[in-house]
């Protein structure tokens, strides 16, 4: 997962820089990014990015990163607008699904504003074209870290038409608001890195959630599908695997 986000943060940095070759000023670019609070590693992802840009360029990068949180903006709006005033070449928002107050301000003062989708969103669209595809009305997502929940809800709550129940881990609780859900999901999808994902996905067969077939789906959202290894996995069952292609994130 670290390295597929991390080149998506260096590949979203270098398609900035390309834009804003005309913009340099001083010899350097100086670039604003905003990132979810949720997505702690940022910071240093974006600094690497930085560090591919300018060696990758030669070009000198100035970087403020800023962290919003969909609880209090208007903290992360102050700081925009201080940043913006102080004169930036280009807007880089690797939030998970964009800030329309970012893309806006960069308009008002005529900075170049790019969008990088990072982290789990990218997974969690192409699980709901693949609902979509099937016809599902309703799905149950199962997340490993309370972070990337947060991060997919951007997207579920605007961008899917698929009715769904979110949950991190299948610890107790949740495994008991699953067994109470009437009627059932008609679908059932696991995010995780390919050890991770294993894991709930065993726990789903020993609780005896996997009964039907073809209605697991297993999202792995690092590079290390090949550590997908069940060890309780039903015969006679089919599971949808879907992972990133090596060339496309590695």
């Amino acid at each position: 997962m670290i390295w597929q986000r991390r080149n998506s943060f260096k590949l979203s940095v270098q398609l900035l820089v390309a834009c804003l070759y005309c913009r340099v000023t001083e010899g350097q670019l100086n670039i604003v990014s905003i990132a979810d609070e949720s997505l702690q590693q940022a910071g240093a992802w974006l600094a690497a990015g930085v560090a591919a840009a300018e060696a990758a360029t030669s070009t000198k990068i100035a970087l403020d990163v800023l962290k919003i949180s969909i609880e209090d903006e208007t903290s992360a709006e102050n700081q925009l607008c201080s940043a913006l005033f102080n004169g930036v070449s280009g807007v880089l928002d690797v939030t998970a699904g964009g800030w329309e107050y970012a893309k806006h301000a960069a308009a008002r003062v005529g900075a170049p504003y790019v969008h990088g989708q990072v982290g789990i969103t990218q997974h969690v669209h192409a699980v709901d074209d693949l609902l979509h595809n099937r016809n599902a009305t309703d799905a149950a997502l199962i997340f490993t870290t309370e972070a990337e929940l947060d991060q997919a809800l951007y997207h579920l709550v605007g961008g899917s038409s698929v009715r769904v129940i979110v949950l991190v881990g299948l610890g107790s609780n949740s495994t008991a608001a699953l067994r109470r859900m009437r009627p059932a999901p008609a679908y059932y999808v696991i995010f995780g890195s390919g050890s991770d994902a294993a894991q709930l996905f065993d726990q789903a067969i020993t609780q005896n959630f996997v009964t039907r077939d073809s209605r697991w789906t297993v999202a792995i959202t690092g590079t290390d599908p090949q550590n997908f290894v069940s060890k309780a996995m039903p015969s006679g069952t089919t599971v949808t695997i879907m992972s990133p292609a090596a060339e496309n994130c590695c």
